[in-house]
């Protein structure tokens, strides 16, 4: 998901799309990614302003702004890279649990 790149992502980046044309569409800030490197500069930003990460204010963009934030502060990109290997397409998640007419285990 980070392909080698010192850059933070939210949701909307890992469905390919930018901060600015995923508003409305997803829930952006329900995960972010960022790799090890920029721990030092979140951490920073939480402690010196964490209004730049998590907005507390009502109907604020709560965290939604915190990648591009960070990647901004830390001097990483204008805006993360949008084309994740692998993510070309929208997150799908499938069930893979064994069917229940499988070989009970005590019979084994």
């Amino acid at each position: 998901m980070l392909d080698g790149q010192r850059v933070a992502r939210h949701l909307g980046h890992l469905t390919a799309l930018a901060t600015e044309n995923a508003w409305g569409l997803m829930n952006m800030d329900f995960f972010m990614i960022l790799p090890g490197s920029l721990m030092e500069n979140l951490y920073s930003m939480l402690l010196t302003d964490p209004e730049r990460c998590c907005s507390t204010s009502h109907m604020g963009p709560a965290c939604v702004l915190c990648a591009d934030n960070l990647n901004l502060d830390a001097g990483t990109a204008d805006v993360a890279q949008i084309s994740c290997p692998g993510l070309e397409r929208s997150l799908q998640l499938s069930k893979n649990a064994p069917l229940e007419d499988t070989v009970p285990p005590s019979e084994v």
